[in-house]
């Protein structure tokens, strides 16, 4: 097979600091300096861009149901659902986050 190759930024954008794909849509999340995330359809073609937040997107995570994902940037945390709108926003004190979701997509861990 031949790969695929695109870009999901351009350079006025900042680096993408995080990607995901969806385990089941054919989807793919990244997050970038720029305080955006953004979706993509498996050609690369761009499906949401979100407004931007308060800091750089440092991670991204795809419920493995895929109907939802999370959102990790400085203090906060988003939880989407699969069209990108964000559905709830916790905060904290914390940094960056390792986002990973129980077996079940419970709960983030």
């Amino acid at each position: 097979k031949n790969a695929v190759r695109w870009q999901c930024h351009s350079d006025d954008h900042g680096a993408v600091l995080c990607v995901d794909w969806s385990p089941n849509n054919h989807l793919l999340v990244c997050g970038s300096e720029d305080g955006r995330y953004r979706i993509f359809d498996a050609f690369g073609a761009i499906l949401l861009e979100s407004s931007p937040q308060m800091s750089a997107i440092t991670s991204v995570s795809w419920s493995p149901k895929g109907d939802k994902f999370m959102v990790g940037l400085m203090g906060s945390l988003l939880l989407c659902n699969e069209y990108g709108q964000v559905q709830s926003k916790f905060s904290s004190n914390e940094g960056n986050y390792q986002l990973q979701w129980t077996a079940d997509a419970s709960r983030v861990l």
